[in-house]
């Protein structure tokens, strides 16, 4: 899985570092790419023992502290929608974020499959939420009508 992580990573021109396992933790790719919104950050952890390969992607811009509860409706509309991921916001440093775990597979294709599919998704998702999660941390806009805006490229003006 290692040789397909680093293959990933590198046939989209992403630097990566590389963090072998210890006792407590995984095996880790640490990188960061540069969107529209700013430079998302991400880890891509294996767990060997446990089997399981864990996605974790997100903008490290704190979002402000006084709008958590639009913020945390915001996210739970957004998880109650999607398959691929979930979406998190870390309330200690205010950073949006979504995560995937999937077990890992004996097939070397199912995995790579498997592990192109959460990455691009994720990624994807995040690149196309966090503009909804400044909308609303920054501004006075409301959850449902943001969500609304990016899923069905709703003209607010309209309502």
């Amino acid at each position: 899985m290692l040789e397909i992580i680093q293959s990933i990573l590198e046939d989209q021109s992403i630097t990566f570092e590389y963090e072998e396992s210890s006792s407590d933790n995984p095996h880790a790719f640490y990188f960061d790419e540069k969107f529209e919104h700013g430079f998302m950050r991400g880890v891509i952890g294996v767990h060997y023992q446990e089997k399981m390969v864990h996605i974790y992607r997100m903008f490290p811009t704190s979002l402000p502290g006084g709008r958590v509860k639009e913020l945390s409706e915001y996210i739970t509309r957004i998880n109650s929608d999607k398959k691929l991921g979930t979406f998190e916001l870390d309330f200690e440093d205010m950073h949006f974020g979504i995560s995937a775990t999937f077990p890992l597979s004996k097939d070397e294709n199912e995995q790579k499959e498997t592990l192109h599919t959460y990455f691009n998704a994720l990624t994807y998702g995040l690149n196309k939420y966090f503009e909804g999660a400044l909308k609303i941390g920054f501004g006075e806009h409301e959850p449902a009508t943001v969500l609304n805006q990016l899923d069905f490229n709703v003209d607010p003006r309209l309502n």
